[in-house]
């Protein structure tokens, strides 16, 4: 979390305490001082100016030089006792926060590994079952929920736990989803901004960019038809906000043929989950399928 050392602000809240001490302590022998010097020169002006300072002084002046003195230091105390105070709630804050964030990095690591471990047993379930509809569902599912546990794994490792390297997150995706459909002919390339994230806004994204790369690897690139490519760009918008494109240069999906008629289960998914990070997507099918998805900055997406 922090590189600084634990004893620095110790050590500076001990030398604040000290320096007001000391403060409030030099006050109290200045108003001495001065009532001293107002005694001499309004008072006692025949008398020797170290009298009035030391020899003669009156019972009453004494009193009200020690009450000064009394009453400075008294503040000084007080006021380290302030400053000790606040050291200690400040100590205790930040150790109840990085309680907080140790417990959050915990369960956003129990979390992906869990979901890691569904997904494997998805997957065995789908090389053992002889349907290949079936097995072919089980795979989508499988991907989907390596989707959410990627999210999870990149979103811990910031140190802020508040917003995930988006960039990072897709590439690492993409990647997998490639890997795991095991079509040699078909390569992937991704281009991407530094793009901050929010863990919410960061799996509906996600499990956007799996269904429409996994629906590419299936039927975009038919086996008599060249080496296929899938081009995966992130570009960050002026607002904090990001537009994600997704391009194939295949055969183009019947699926996406009708923009306003989202017959294809994938394609509703992905504009129901666009939908509920209200971000605008648009596809279009020709001479290969072009997707893209613009989430505008705010919360989710925090600019700056």
């Amino acid at each position: 979390m922090g590189n600084s050392s634990p004893e620095a602000p110790d050590f500076l809240y001990r030398l604040r305490s000290v320096r007001v001490f000391l403060i409030s302590l030099g006050f109290g022998l200045l108003f001495g001082f001065i009532d001293a010097l107002a005694d001499y020169f309004f008072f006692y002006p025949d008398d020797p100016l170290r009298g009035i300072f030391l020899t003669n002084v009156p019972a009453h002046e004494i009193w009200v030089r020690g009450l000064f003195l009394l009453f400075f230091i008294g503040f000084g105390a007080f006021a380290q006792w302030r400053v000790n105070s606040e050291r200690r709630l400040r100590q205790e804050l930040n150790e109840r926060h990085r309680e907080k964030e140790d417990l959050l990095r915990e369960m956003n690591h129990r979390v992906k590994n869990n979901l890691q471990v569904v997904s494997g047993l998805v997957g065995l379930q789908a090389a053992s079952n002889q349907q290949e509809a079936a097995s072919r569902a089980l795979r989508h599912v499988g991907m989907k929920l390596d989707s959410i546990a990627q999210a999870h794994k990149h979103f811990y490792r910031d140190d802020a736990l508040r917003h995930l390297n988006l960039s990072d997150y897709l590439r690492d995706l993409l990647d997998r989803v490639v890997r795991a459909n095991g079509r040699a002919p078909v390569e992937s390339s991704f281009e991407g901004d530094d793009v901050r994230c929010s863990l919410d806004a960061a799996v509906p994204v996600g499990l956007i960019l799996t269904e429409l790369v996994g629906n590419a690897l299936e039927h975009a690139f038919p086996e008599s038809e060249a080496e296929g490519v899938i081009s995966v760009r992130l570009e960050a918008l002026d607002d904090g906000g990001f537009r994600l494109h997704v391009e194939d240069n295949g055969i183009g999906s019947t699926v996406y043929r009708n923009d306003n008629a989202p017959t294809g289960t994938g394609l509703r998914l992905a504009r129901g989950l666009a939908k509920q990070i209200e971000a605008e997507f648009a596809v279009t099918a020709d001479q290969g399928t072009r997707a893209t998805l613009t989430l505008s900055g705010g919360e989710t997406c925090p600019s700056g």
